[in-house]
């Protein structure tokens, strides 16, 4: 059976997935999904009958045999997690869209700051013009 992550963990109290390796706790970031989640995560997805985790949306996925895709990680994007140097590849760049338990440094909500209307910005640029003009 093939879940959606975010839908997955939020089955789980933060407290359980910790017990069980997959987020560890971090001062800034609430809780993370790191190198070392990979496996507690796969045998967790075992236990629950999930085949594959997905993001559809971030074009991410982990089967419960430890293959992945990742197309925002630097170094490798997609492959069996388990013969990684680093399996933090697996997560890297998406924590704070597939995590749940996570959260920015000041809880804040970027998507709801208003970048102001076109009018306004056309008001300031005659604006600004005309003081360079004059100078």
């Amino acid at each position: 059976m093939n879940e959606d992550i975010r839908t997955f963990l939020s089955r789980f109290t933060v407290e359980e997935l910790v017990a069980h390796g997959v987020l560890r706790p971090s001062p800034l970031w609430g809780y993370l999904l790191r190198a070392a989640s990979v496996t507690p995560l796969a045998e967790l997805m075992k236990n629950e009958n999930v085949s594959r985790l997905e993001a559809a949306d971030r074009h991410w996925f982990l089967t419960s045999e430890c293959e992945f895709c990742n197309p925002q990680s630097i170094e490798f994007t997609n492959g069996d997690a388990g013969q990684l140097k680093n399996p933090g590849n697996v997560f890297n760049e998406q924590n704070k869209f597939i995590n749940p338990y996570f959260r920015a440094p000041d809880d804040s909500d970027v998507s709801q700051i208003d970048g102001g209307s076109s009018e306004t910005a056309a008001a300031f640029a005659f604006s600004l013009e005309r003081d360079l003009q004059s100078a």
